[in-house]
Formats: structure tokens, C-alpha cells, sequence
């Protein structure tokens, strides 16, 4: 179920498709092929008026994806809870108009009530991680 704005918010973890974010024209420090493809997880770490930012989470320990969030960090449903989940140490974040990550929302299939959720000490961890590449306009 797409998610509605006042539901993005720090912490909350959607499936968003990349592509729809690259057709917004989504700001990310990286482009073209080494950008996140498919449909992936991602956590809301800041929102700023209008405006948010997302880290790409994965499944896999793969290409610099070396940092666990602990399953303690993590609260909802499924496979999110059961399954390990790392963080993109390069540069997989996106900035931009929250309407564009509501968009890209299009294949989340968790209900509203349902959503599954980063604590704030794991968006401290994803923040740490994410830092070196983190966005000018959000202070972390």
C-alpha cells in the first residue's frame, strides 16, 4: 500500500523502486550504473519541510555493504525482522520532494498500521555509516 505523507517520517523503512526516484530526478552523491537498481528497502533518516532523505538498505553483505543493523534495531514484520539487513557504505542515499519517495512507494505491500520501523539508535548507525556521503542540506 503506497504510503501517505505524514507517514514519512525518521525510521520508517518502505520497498521504493529507484527507477521512480531517477524519474523525479531524486539527488543522490552517486549516478548512472552505480546507483541502487530494483526494488530495494530503504529507511527514512531526515525530514525537512517538504522534503526527505532515504538510505538504500540490502539483504546481502555484498560490495561494501559490510555493516549489520542489528536485529535489535529493527521493529515490524517478516522477512524485515527475520532477515539480516545491511547498510550501503557508498553513498546509496536520496534527497528530495517527499511526494517523489510517496511515488516510488508504489510496490510496498505493508499495510499503514503495519509499517515496519528503524529505532532511533539504528538511524544513528545508518547515519554514521551514510555520513561520508550525507546530503549539505540535512544536518545529521
Amino acid at each position: 500500500m503506497i504510503l501517505q505523507l505524514d507517514e514519512i517520517v525518521p525510521g520508517l523503512v518502505s520497498h521504493l523502486d529507484p527507477a521512480v526516484l531517477n524519474n523525479f530526478g531524486v539527488h543522490s552523491p552517486l549516478s548512472g550504473r552505480q546507483r541502487v537498481t530494483g526494488i530495494h528497502p530503504f529507511v527514512c533518516l531526515d525530514v525537512d519541510g517538504d522534503a526527505c532523505t532515504f538510505a538504500a538498505l540490502s539483504s546481502s553483505s555484498l560490495y561494501g555493504r559490510r555493516v549489520m543493523l542489528p536485529r535489535s534495531a529493527k521493529a515490524g514484520r517478516g522477512a524485515w525482522i527475520e532477515r539480516d539487513t545491511f547498510i550501503y557504505g557508498d553513498g546509496q542515499w536520496f534527497y528530495g520532494p517527499s511526494y517523489a519517495f510517496q511515488e516510488a512507494s508504489e510496490c510496498e505491500r505493508t499495510p499503514t498500521r503495519m509499517r515496519n520501523s528503524v529505532s532511533a539508535s539504528g538511524i544513528i548507525l545508518v547515519r554514521r555509516v551514510v555520513s561520508a556521503f550525507r546530503p549539505l542540506s540535512v544536518a545529521w
